[in-house]
């Protein structure tokens, strides 16, 4: 949805937005996804404030 936005707002203010730029925000964000699947990527922890403040 952000990217949806963004290119609508830019063609709004009068920039360019042909197939490309609508194929690119409507599919970059699936492609990560898969992507991070594929590479088994894992978010990252959070951090516990009373350990960092030990260090």
């Amino acid at each position: 949805m952000i990217e949806v936005t963004v290119v609508t707002v830019g063609w709004l203010l009068g920039g360019p937005a042909g197939i490309g730029t609508l194929v690119f925000a409507l599919l970059v964000g699936p492609s990560v996804q898969a992507g991070f699947k594929l590479f088994k990527v894992e978010p990252h922890k959070p951090v516990e404030i009373e350990a960092a403040l030990e260090d």
